[in-house]
């Protein structure tokens, strides 16, 4: 669908009858359906803590339920294919090096054997893979929108002298913008809380088999930039949070420019008006480059993690032993 329309952008503008319309469970009238019967009939809207995320898990307990199931066949499959990998290339040996070490249920396999188990369950977990993916982008993707729609509900219901005491238009859109996508991805990235510590366990162990004392080597640096992440995660944290700050202080200054523009007019403000959106826009734009930098300094330090972790266990293993395994 996205291909055809992109394609068909290329040789005529685009209107919106050619993108269709969205039908059955798709319209965002279901989306609200769902959330509304578990926000207000379920009374969930009067819950103290986390009352938002408490009613998205409950909407979408059954898809959670499936996204679950996939990950964990996914992170199965994935224990499996190293498993069979190590197999694999350990049948490379001599007969002499493979008869002094244990037998296991895999070395009743033949070469030819191990390798077609191999890539079998390597075709799976890419379906799988796939699968998941699939789901957890559908699951955040559907929670957002049940956000948002439960959000548009109630301000095309509330009353603009009873919303002037509780939020500003500034906040609205901030969480629109921030908060529904925190939610969107918290829904979506939900059944990685529980395959995660599991995945960590086990291949914690099968490190440690391997490489022995100098995991541990690994370990210590991979904790090290742990807390170098937490430093900028934090850091990150303080920007966003003064991003929404600013931004809704832009569009405070909007708000009372758009509905005063008559007397900015008669009263020549203009220029001073404009002198306060753009001081305002100035702020934000210097604290989006400030929260930029962190950001990329954040994910070099996510990339170069692995790497260097991966070269100090490889390293120290080296140091210690005369061959690699």
């Amino acid at each position: 669908w996205a291909y055809r329309i992109i394609k068909l952008a290329n040789l005529t503008p685009l209107k919106n009858k050619y993108l269709g319309k969205l039908k059955g469970p798709h319209e965002s009238r279901n989306y609200l359906k769902e959330i509304k019967a578990v926000w207000e009939d379920k009374g969930y809207k009067f819950k103290k803590t986390m009352p938002l995320i408490k009613a998205g898990f409950r909407t979408n307990f059954t898809f959670i339920f499936l996204v679950l199931i996939f990950s964990l066949i996914r992170s199965g499959l994935s224990i499996a294919i190293m498993t069979l990998f190590r197999q694999y290339m350990k049948m490379f040996r001599t007969q002499e090096e493979l008869s002094r070490e244990p037998k296991d249920f895999l070395s009743r396999f033949s070469h030819m054997q191990i390798g077609i188990m191999y890539l079998s369950v390597r075709l799976f977990e890419i379906f799988f893979n796939k699968k998941a993916m699939q789901a957890q982008n559908n699951l955040g993707l559907k929670s957002g929108i049940a956000f948002n729609t439960l959000i548009f509900d109630k301000l095309l219901k509330v009353s603009p002298s009873s919303m002037k005491d509780k939020a500003r238009s500034g906040e609205i859109v901030n969480f629109m913008t921030v908060d529904a996508f925190k939610l969107q991805f918290l829904m979506s990235s939900s059944p990685d809380l529980l395959t995660m510590p599991m995945q960590i366990v086990v291949y914690s162990y099968m490190l440690f088999k391997f490489f022995g004392v100098s995991f541990f080597f690994g370990l210590g640096t991979m904790i090290m930039f742990m807390f170098v992440n937490l430093f900028f995660h934090r850091k990150f944290k303080s920007f966003q949070k003064k991003q929404m700050k600013l931004k809704d202080k832009r569009m405070k200054v909007l708000t009372e420019t758009f509905n005063n523009i008559k007397i900015l007019k008669l009263y020549n403000w203009e220029d001073e008006f404009l002198g306060r959106i753009n001081k305002a826009r100035e702020d934000e734009i210097n604290n989006l480059a400030e929260r930029f930098q962190v950001s990329n300094i954040n994910q070099t330090i996510g990339y170069l993690a692995p790497i260097l972790t991966s070269c100090t266990s490889i390293g120290v293993y080296q140091y210690f032993n005369s061959t690699l395994k």
